[in-house]
């Protein structure tokens, strides 16, 4: 799966799903750290100091930044192995999974799979490419699973594929589908791993 992600060609996008103020907020943050404003000829000109911990939980110090930004920030600027997830991410595990129940529920779970499909070798690129992945191919409705690098994989897909292969009808009602993946909740909010976006959580 490593590999068919990284024939993606995801690794583009840098941290354009971050949004800009954030950013600003953390370089500002490496910066203060690198460049105290009390002596500002003693930048340091060794490796940048980390914004987060080696566990990529978010800084004290920096308000605004949750768990999702601080994975981001820190696999795609300092390679570190710390999986990042957000709206399209949860689609995508939900549906290589076949995941039931509230997704809203299941941030724990989510962080768990992701970490457990990261690869600790490229992670910043990894995580862009999951990203990207669900942005553009996983999308919420009308899937692109022929365009799809991880289809031989996906349970999702898998169902739909042997349902069809069986003699299904795909057009009636309980038929199965990709996008039964994730579940939709009821009067809840969907944004979260409905949209393109990132994760409201940060």
């Amino acid at each position: 799966m490593q590999e068919a992600l990284s024939a993606c060609n995801c690794c583009s996008v840098r941290l354009r799903r971050i949004q800009p103020c954030t950013l600003l907020i953390v370089l500002r943050d490496i910066l203060q750290r690198q460049c105290p404003v009390q002596s500002s000829t003693t930048c340091t000109t060794s490796s940048p100091s980390r914004p987060f911990s080696d566990s990529s939980a978010p800084s004290q110090t920096l308000a605004g930044i949750g768990p999702y930004t601080a994975a981001a920030v820190a696999s795609i600027a300092f390679n570190d192995a710390a999986a990042a997830v957000d709206g399209n991410v949860i689609r995508v595990i939900s549906r290589l999974r076949t995941l039931t129940g509230d997704p809203t529920k299941q941030a724990k779970l989510h962080a768990s799979l992701a970490a457990q499909l990261l690869d600790r070798s490229r992670p910043g690129c990894h995580n862009q490419a999951m990203m990207e992945l669900g942005a553009t191919v996983c999308k919420p409705a009308n899937p692109e699973c022929g365009a799809c690098p991880i289809a031989d994989v996906c349970r999702a897909r898998q169902k739909v594929v042997e349902y069809a292969a069986a003699g299904g009808v795909a057009d009636v009602e309980d038929a199965p589908k990709v996008t039964d993946y994730p579940e939709k909740v009821s009067g809840g909010s969907e944004c979260c791993w409905m949209g393109n976006s990132r994760s409201t959580t940060g």
